[in-house]
């Protein structure tokens, strides 16, 4: 009984005992904060990071042996190309390709002045596709082009859309168009200086008269 009530009364004490937050107060620094903010010497860190790239790039460079790096240089001084080029174990691949095509066009420039239709390019390569066994060389020679257009052609995969598809139908039907209008002219000097019987007046109205008939049967 004495024990109950000796608990009881603790418990009550503990419960009704307030509570009390102690908190330790910290003294602050004696050193007073910084209020101006330095900026930066962009310069120096300008010059810093051109030293860095420009020390990147050497270790690239650095990377070739002393033969294959003094014929790259001669490579990209000018056209000229070495034999051995080949032979290169550290010749970028980029720069494998480059050669390569140079030395399938034999110097020339890749500048085709022959443009072949959507139609004719497809129908390209259908053929190929039905019957692999044809070459390049092959169509170059039927569609009097380059072989390296026909394996261009043959290499590519784009499609044009049906707008892109309608323009390029309108460019090649004024380009029919011009091109006609070109052997119509052709055809009048070489008629009119073999025969000299028209005179330039004459010559004028004919041809009016055919670009005129060209425009309206287009």
């Amino acid at each position: 009984m004495i024990l109950s009530k000796l608990s009881f009364r603790h418990v009550k004490s503990r419960i009704s005992q307030p509570y009390v937050n102690i908190s330790v107060l910290r003294p602050y620094s004696s050193k007073k904060s910084a209020n101006k903010w330095i900026l930066p010497n962009l310069t120096k860190l300008n010059e810093t990071k051109e030293h860095t790239v420009t020390k990147q790039k050497r270790i690239t460079k650095s990377g070739l042996d002393e033969s294959d790096r003094e014929l790259l240089v001669s490579l990209n001084s000018g056209p000229r190309m070495h034999a051995d080029w080949r032979k290169m174990k550290t010749l970028p691949e980029w720069k494998r390709q480059k050669f390569a095509l140079v030395e399938k066009l034999q110097g020339s420039k890749w500048n085709p002045k022959k443009k072949l239709s959507r139609d004719t390019i497809e129908g390209i390569r259908l053929l190929k596709e039905k019957l692999p066994e044809l070459k390049a060389d092959y169509f170059a020679e039927q569609f009097q082009v380059s072989p390296e257009a026909v394996r261009r052609i043959l290499k590519s995969r784009w499609e044009p859309t049906l707008e892109e598809r309608e323009n390029i139908e309108e460019r090649w039907k004024r380009r029919g168009v011009k091109h006609l209008q070109l052997k119509i002219k052709e055809q009048l000097l070489k008629t009119v200086k073999e025969k000299g019987e028209k005179s330039e007046d004459d010559r004028k109205t004919i041809e009016s008269e055919f670009e005129d008939d060209v425009i309206v049967n287009k």
